[in-house]
């Protein structure tokens, strides 16, 4: 369901590859269907709590491990979060660094986009040294993808092959390249609310209500 940050953000573009915790999303979705099978077949209160948490368990996996995403769009970079999305204009964008999670700098504001992590481990092997997004025309993005949307691993190692650098680089690089050929306007940031994963942590919370009213 769009809002106004999907919407100012235009076309995707090109989607970057998911944190491997979509898979664990993707798992416990399917065990919660699993459970609210059994939950259906159940005869008993306990059976049919079972399913309902385990409904609650896939909505909320659903927000916090599937729903995030991070992409380039017509008109910028689009921050696909839990609850709340980010656009950011490509002609505001200063830097971008992929931390913990992926940081854009934009007019003088930090935003956080949970679509492209970079776990602690990778961090501490780095070389220090400062290192803002690759520049416009940075190494990691000589001849770097810009195909159509896609977050499978093929497209993640793709990337990596032809950068000749981590996901991480590719994704900075390919940010602020973007950056360094959009034009001036007057588009600004954007942050909105997503009815549908608010809508999912609701039916979540209420599922959860009716099997403790229930046991």
């Amino acid at each position: 369901m769009p809002n106004a940050a999907t919407k100012a953000a235009g076309t995707e573009v090109e989607r970057f590859a998911p944190p491997a915790g979509r898979w664990l999303g993707f798992a416990v979705i399917g065990i919660g269907a699993v459970l609210v099978v059994l939950g259906l077949l159940a005869d008993t209160v306990i059976g049919r709590n079972i399913g309902l948490v385990g409904a609650a368990a896939a909505l909320v996996s659903w927000v916090v491990l599937v729903r995030p995403v991070a992409s380039i769009c017509q008109h910028g970079v689009l921050l696909r979060n839990m609850a709340r999305d980010v656009y950011v204009p490509a002609s505001k964008i200063e830097r971008c660094r992929v931390f913990q999670t992926l940081q854009v700098v934009a007019s003088g504001r930090h935003f956080h986009g949970l679509g492209v992590t970079r776990s602690a481990r990778s961090m501490a092997r780095a070389q220090p040294g400062p290192r803002l997004g690759a520049g416009f025309m940075g190494v990691g993005g000589m001849g770097a993808l810009t195909t159509a949307a896609s977050d499978g691993p093929l497209h993640r190692m793709a990337n990596e092959e032809q950068t000749g650098s981590a996901y991480h680089e590719y994704v900075e690089s390919r940010i602020m390249r973007m950056a360094g050929g959009a034009g001036p306007d007057d588009r600004q940031p954007v942050r909105s609310w997503g009815a549908l994963p608010l809508g999912a942590l609701a039916m979540a919370a209420a599922l959860v209500a009716v099997a403790f009213v229930w046991s």
